[in-house]
């Protein structure tokens, strides 16, 4: 009743599944005995009682219990004795049961008991009765529910595992172990008839998919490694409509709501016990050994010599083989109910064995069960949470992503699981591999979406059980309640469920929880939430997969991560060429590339706007050592503050305080370029830029390659990444903008600077008394006033750039020039450059100032 199939033991009974059994059938002597309790049964008691009259080997005798009941059941049965050539032998008041008994009888067929109860009686009291009372004498007893139909051959090949027959070798001897079984399950499969209703039909398929997978369990949990952990059963439970053990193995439990599951661990949990026994014993007891289908006397497989070892255990088989066919309940309620029943009777045998004393395999059994239903069930009642969590908080919580991705999986390794089920269940009888695959492939269409919609309750379910379970069982500890013995009646009636009542409460409690999950994440890992979307977008993944293999050297191109077919068709951009640019100085920035932003009416953001030219002053040593750095760029600048709509002032100090206008700078962090970029920086942007909805779409940005060392393109990314930082409702200084900048996503908490942040930003406010100057500086330049000598060459070499004369490289060639003539102590700077950054990717220039390029 797990939620999913991921689960640890159901990977290891799938594994175990595939382990090829190497034992022999023995048929032995043992007599088999059926008993057939019913408790209103009349619909299905017919076809129960005829599949198990005509046997192709016929059990040695079968009781009919009639556990009281309101119906005909005991009118059909005797009906259908009699229409079948049954004839009453004799009848009776059986004083010790307090019920009816009589015997039938035919001449050719098992002889036939039935035993009508007056009264309700409990399934498991009415086995015990059987077979405690010696209405029952067989070796073997054989319990099949009264509403199943089970396959001719069903009691033929449950015969083939009472004993089984190993042949083993160690060093260099041969031993023979026979091991009689004490209990063996057969297979079930769920039965629908023409004319049920939708809602019974869709139950059956649920149910169909949920033995098919079954089966293949307990194929794995029957399997058995000697020499191992696993060499004794771990069966969790036999199939209750259909099993068969050694009798004295009985009286069965009856004080809990799954007599069969209880039984199953009991008779598991008897210890082995081991005999030595010689081959002339084996055939004189009429021991039968199968080879290929053929019976052989034991002679035919064993020698004289041989070290035949009889091993008796409790130990169960799971036979494939051996057919039943079960009808499920008729609608949702009685599928609630009976899963109900199942879940609460686990759960009741659990704690009976709680702090009992237990074998390895019964103890495996029981506490895994429990572990992984435990688990079941806080991982579906985790995932509103975790949704909740990630709805406030993007950071934590279990994205709607992951939860698909988790689903889809699991539909997956359902899909699988149940059609391998299928397919083994196709197998057993004979059938070819290639019409068991077709056959396995059928029915997980047909079954598949009912068994995972219902098995979905199954969390809810098990809760609503334990809910009536567990206070029983502490009522019972202290004396103030004994337990009943249980006496159950099929699903047909609609009642009221504990799942029902527990359905209310558990909404209104996972509601409450994903509400407060939703208002706490915030302040568990303070985050920027768009931020997070941003950094973790779909492309996230590709940029850091990139980003771990490039090689960080000025010229190496990172992929275009978006190419728009028009942008293509052109060619695009190329890297620090003065070439067409539909009129813009750089290849990634230009206000008609940002179309939601060319919309709206922007005001002048260059750093000249900010300037106030009578507020000019000449500048000292360090402003004239970063004018010389700016005068390359300074067009780039402005067309990347008037493009994203961001202050040319700001962007120049963040410029400058991110890398002091050094275009190789690398930050300790995996920052790189003048705005030091990171691989998060570009997801964020990337994701911004290709979001045609977005006020900082820009297409252009990576429709090429790009690199990152180069200052186009470091500063046209910067002013998108200062914009969205600006812009968000949080960023009321540029202090906290720039906060946002250096970590968007933890760069303000609950609105405030963060520890870390706070000194970091302190620097954008310092920058402002130079930054100002230097507007001054370019607004007196644009109002034609004196400049010295040296602004003046400067500011000529910026405005050459700015209006495309100059390319990027020759601007600071020139620049280079300056400097060394104004001995501004920066020429190392621009030598690095040289060597670094612009080696061969020119063999010409336009010839704007030629002569003075070194």
């Amino acid at each position: 009743m797990i939620p999913t199939p991921l689960m640890p033991t159901v990977i290891i009974n799938t594994l175990l599944s595939f382990v090829k059994d190497s034992s022999y059938a023995l048929r032995g002597p043992d007599t088999v005995g059926v008993i057939i309790p019913m408790y209103n049964e009349e619909a299905g008691a017919r076809r129960a009682l005829e599949s198990l009259i005509y046997q192709e080997q016929a059990a040695d005798e079968l009781v009919v219990s009639i556990n009281g009941g309101r119906d005909a059941t005991l009118d059909v049965v005797l009906a259908t004795l009699r229409e079948n050539g049954y004839a009453l032998r004799d009848s009776g008041h059986f004083a010790a049961l307090q019920a009816e008994v009589q015997q039938w009888h035919h001449p050719s067929r098992v002889p036939v008991t039935v035993v009508n109860y007056p009264h309700q009686t409990a399934k498991a009291d009415s086995i015990n009765n059987a077979v405690l009372s010696g209405l029952l004498t067989s070796d073997r007893v054989l319990v099949v529910d009264g509403d199943t139909l089970v396959e001719r051959s069903f009691i033929r090949e449950l015969r083939h595992h009472f004993y089984r027959l190993t042949i083993r070798h160690s060093g260099g001897k041969r031993q023979v172990v026979i091991e009689d079984y004490g209990v063996q399950s057969g297979a079930v499969m769920s039965y629908a008839e023409a004319g049920d209703s939708p809602a019974k039909r869709f139950v059956s398929l649920a149910r169909e998919a949920e033995y098919a997978f079954g089966c293949m369990l307990k194929t794995g949990q029957a399997k058995q490694l000697p020499g191992s952990p696993l060499g004794s059963s771990r069966l969790y439970t036999v199939v209750g409509c259909g099993f068969v053990a050694r009798r004295e193995l009985f009286p069965m439990p009856s004080n809990t709501k799954t007599e069969d599951h209880d039984f199953t661990l009991a008779a598991q949990n008897v210890p082995p016990s081991s005999g030595r026994v010689a081959l002339e014993a084996l055939q004189a007891r009429g021991f039968r050994v199968v080879i290929d289908g053929l019976e052989h006397g034991p002679q035919a497989l064993l020698a004289e010599d041989d070290d035949i070892v009889l091993v008796k255990s409790g130990h169960a088989r799971f036979v494939e083989r051996a057919r039943t066919y079960t009808q499920d309940p008729p609608h949702l309620n009685g599928y609630v109910n009976q899963v109900e029943r199942w879940h609460g009777g686990g759960q009741q045998n659990f704690l009976k064995r709680f702090g009992g004393a237990l074998r390895g395999n019964v103890r495996y059994t029981v506490w895994s069960s429990l572990a992984e239903n435990l688990a079941g069930v806080l991982l579906v009642s985790l995932i509103p949470l975790g949704l909740a969590l990630n709805y406030g908080n993007p950071s934590i919580g279990l994205p709607p992503a992951t939860l698909l991705l988790g689903l889809l999986i699991d539909l997956i390794m359902t899909a699988l699981l149940v059609g391998y089920g299928f397919y083994r269940y196709a197998r057993a009888p004979g059938a070819s591999p290639a019409a068991a695959l077709w056959a396995a492939l059928g029915n997980s269409l047909r079954t598949l979406a009912p068994y995972i919609l219902l098995r979905y309750l199954n969390p809810l379910i098990y809760l609503a059980s334990a809910w009536t379970v567990f206070p029983e069982f502490i009522r019972e500890r202290r004396g103030r309640v004994v337990l009943g013995k249980a006496a159950w009646e099929r699903p047909k009636v609609r009642r009221a469920s504990a799942t029902q009542r527990l359905l209310g409460p558990a909404l209104l409690g996972l509601a409450i929880g994903a509400w407060a999950a939703a208002g706490l994440a915030p302040r568990l890992n303070p985050v920027n939430a768009q931020a997070w979307r941003l950094v973790n977008s779909s492309s996230a993944a590709q940029i850091n997969a990139l980003w771990e293999a490039h090689d960080f050297k000025p010229g190496a191109t990172l992929p275009a991560l978006s190419a728009p077919e028009a942008l293509v068709s052109r060619g695009g951009p190329e890297l620090l060429l003065a070439v067409d640019k539909s009129g813009s100085v750089s290849a990634y920035c230009h206000l008609s590339f940002t179309s939601n932003i060319a919309k709206e009416k922007v005001a002048r953001r260059t750093l000249a706007a900010y300037g106030q030219p009578e507020n000019y002053r000449p500048l000292g040593p360090g402003h004239l050592l970063t004018l010389a750095r700016l005068a390359p760029l300074a067009g780039l600048l402005d067309t990347a503050a008037q493009t994203y709509d961001v202050s040319g002032h700001l962007l120049l100090r963040v410029l400058i305080n991110e890398s002091y206008l050094d275009p190789l700078a690398v930050g300790p962090t995996g920052d790189y370029g003048l705005s030091q970029k990171t691989a998060d920086a570009i997801a964020m942007l990337e994701a911004l830029s290709s979001n045609p909805l977005n006020r900082l779409f820009n297409p252009r940005l990576f429709a090429t390659p790009f690199d990152l060392f180069d200052p186009d393109f470091s500063i046209c990314a910067g002013a998108a990444k200062l914009a969205w930082a600006v812009s968000q409702p949080e960023a009321t200084s540029d202090r906290k903008a720039y906060a946002l900048y250096i970590n968007p996503l933890h760069g303000l908490v609950n609105g405030r600077l963060s520890p870390i942040h706070e000194p970091l930003t302190e620097s954008i406010i310092r920058l402002v008394p130079m930054v100002q100057a230097l507007a001054d500086l370019f607004a007196a330049h644009e109002y034609g006033l004196t400049l010295t000598d040296t602004e003046r060459q400067l500011m000529a070499i910026a405005t050459a750039t700015r209006e495309g004369h100059l390319s990027v490289e020759q601007a600071y060639r020139q620049v280079y020039q300056v400097v060394l003539a104004a001995e501004i102590p920066d020429a190392e700077m621009y030598e690095r450059l040289f060597a670094e950054l612009f080696v061969d990717y020119y063999s010409s220039n336009s010839g704007v100032l030629d002569s003075q390029v070194p």
